[in-house]
């Protein structure tokens, strides 16, 4: 069962590859892109964590549920940095309160207390945000943006989170609806992994392709 752990583990830990590009980087890079850089530490501290309870037979699943709450904010932030929700920061946090709201009752109001539990209304809420918000990002990128689109780091951030998350939305719809046998299980786990891998990839491709900080000159 550890092996399987340890497996899963590297597998996921891909992370930590966006992550020390973007510190790397961090002081020379477009101030706009720092989120996504904490967004990648955090998710490989979030990894680092839940590794350390399985091997300690200990459930990951609160952990998971509250790093969750946390990326979800950080997303938002990045998104409003980005221009998308063209609005004062107050809108922001209003946005974080509601999905902290339904983060509180799918833990803790509906069912009883399941914060070690695998709920699906807040994951939901949480990829079709990503979603919408990834969706409308490329469609204002493929209208303004003249350079080359495959260089563009919020196109390829925007286009695996739309793809990732568009998968995890349908195994948490679809899945608590029916029992299906255990090989499908297996092999939507592998799909599943297919995709964590390519989006961590394009995080890796996105990060080399983050802009530097505009520099000005004074004129005298």
């Amino acid at each position: 069962m550890k092996s399987a752990y340890i497996q899963s583990f590297l597998l996921s830990f891909t992370i930590v590859i966006p992550a020390i590009i973007g510190l790397v980087r961090y002081r020379q890079m477009d101030r706009r892109y720092h989120p996504f850089v904490w967004i990648c530490c955090f998710t490989v501290c979030s990894e680092l964590f839940k590794f350390y309870l399985n091997l300690q037979n200990i459930t990951s699943t609160a952990s998971y549920n509250i790093a969750l709450m946390v990326v979800s904010c950080l997303y938002l932030y990045l998104f409003w940095g980005w221009g998308l929700l063209r609005r004062p920061r107050g809108f922001v946090y209003g946005f974080a309160a509601i999905l902290l709201v339904v983060w509180v009752a799918d833990h803790f109001l509906i069912g009883g207390i399941r914060i070690h539990a695998r709920t699906n209304l807040f994951r939901v809420c949480f990829a079709l945000t990503i979603v919408t918000m990834s969706i409308e990002n490329l469609s204002r990128l493929v209208t303004l943006e003249k350079q080359n689109l495959a260089r563009n780091a919020q196109f390829l951030i925007c286009l695996s989170l739309t793809l990732y998350y568009t998968f995890r939305i349908l195994i948490d719809v679809f899945m608590p609806l029916g029992s299906f046998s255990r090989s499908f299980q297996f092999n939507l786990a592998t799909t599943q992994r297919i995709f964590l891998q390519l989006l961590y990839f394009t995080f890796a491709l996105a990060t080399l392709w983050i802009p530097t900080k505009k520099k000005f000159t004074m004129l005298f």
